[in-house]
């Protein structure tokens, strides 16, 4: 223990920490301005810039308590968590952290950092939790209620999220939107594929539609049962629609639109370059017509269940602080694979 002040009661076997103080051991060193350390029980309350730095992990907050025993630390007020090995932050106004179980949880403002190359994605919700996944060095974080993020070129919303570091799979649960640069996506749940820590693939899972403004008052659309977009440098360039495939978009010719394709058939691949569509493939039982721009109506210019949500989209970092009424819900989703677990790590 190092300090340049401090008070030992010889009784108890308290320490009343009053000044920078320091405490090493094995398993992690403490630093704090303010507090007690209880040397016989193993148990500090930290009130000043304090922190736990273990060799993966570092928690920092306004007030920590701290049970050396049992690895709990419970944080009171500008929580942060630091986990280097999965290059994630966790905050928050109140949370805990079990540094040997590895269980943390994060509420009020909470927000999850994920660092992705130069740019790191923010996201907020109600309640984030982090669980280690048995047998390896990775964790599983679920964000529960209200979750919306942010990074400049890729923003989103849904219920609830559950990210596996392992293999580096985000899933959206229950009607998620996600942009991507002008791009929207929606379905009943959506699959984000990471690799080396750059988007590569989304997988859309029931009631798949991706929508590209061509204009203020046109829309490249696309829609299907199940639909995988590939994704390079954060572009889309080709999506894939398995099952009632059907899209419309704008063909252009000297970069004037020259009509308006609709276009159906069981499965299709749409190819696109700089968010512009290049081709489409349409397999089993194709069909489609091309209409003058003028020709068909602002309706007949939509698929059902057309939706432009762009209102609700977090323009800036702050946004996914704002509590404002979710888009309205198009279905529900079979939570089998969501693994809720409503109890709580104890002490």
């Amino acid at each position: 223990m190092y300090s340049d002040t401090l008070l030992y009661y010889t009784i108890s076997e308290v320490i009343k920490i009053v000044g920078p103080t320091t405490i090493i051991s094995d398993r992690n060193e403490i630093y704090s301005e303010a507090g007690f350390y209880d040397t016989q029980k193993d148990i500090a309350q930290l009130e000043r810039n304090s922190s736990i730095k273990g060799e993966e992990q570092q928690l920092d907050g306004d007030t920590i308590f701290y049970d050396r025993n049992t690895g709990f630390g419970e944080v009171f007020s500008n929580m942060f968590l630091h986990d280097t090995t999965n290059h994630v932050i966790i905050k928050g106004d109140y949370g805990y952290y079990n540094e040997l179980t590895q269980r943390a949880l994060a509420t009020k403002r909470a927000v999850l950092m994920q660092i992705h190359q130069n740019d790191t994605l923010f996201l907020h919700a109600d309640t984030l939790r982090a669980d280690p996944i048995p047998d390896t060095e990775f964790q599983m974080i679920r964000a529960y209620r209200n979750v919306k993020f942010f990074r400049p070129d890729f923003q989103g919303r849904c219920d609830s999220m559950v990210y596996n570091l392992q293999d580096s799979i985000n899933t959206f649960y229950k009607d998620p939107v996600l942009w991507a640069n002008r791009n929207q996506m929606s379905a009943s749940s959506i699959k984000l594929y990471t690799r080396n820590r750059a988007l590569y693939k989304a997988e859309l899972i029931e009631n798949a539609f991706v929508i590209g403004p061509e204009d203020t008052a046109s829309y490249n659309q696309i829609k299907g049962r199940h639909m995988t977009g590939y994704i390079k440098d954060n572009k889309l360039y080709r999506i894939d629609v398995e099952g009632n495939g059907q899209t419309i978009y704008y063909p252009k010719e000297e970069g004037e639109v020259i009509g308006v394709n609709k276009a159906e058939s069981s499965n299709l691949t749409i190819l696109l370059e700089e968010q512009e569509v290049t081709g489409i493939i349409l397999r089993n039982q194709p069909s489609g017509n091309l209409n003058p721009p003028d020709f068909l109506t602002r309706d007949a210019r939509r698929l059902e269940g057309f939706r432009w949500l762009e209102e609700y989209r977090p323009k800036t970092m702050m946004d996914i602080f704002k509590h404002d009424v979710a888009p309205e819900a198009v279905s529900q989703i079979n939570y089998s694979d969501f693994h809720f677990d409503r109890s709580m790590p104890t002490r």
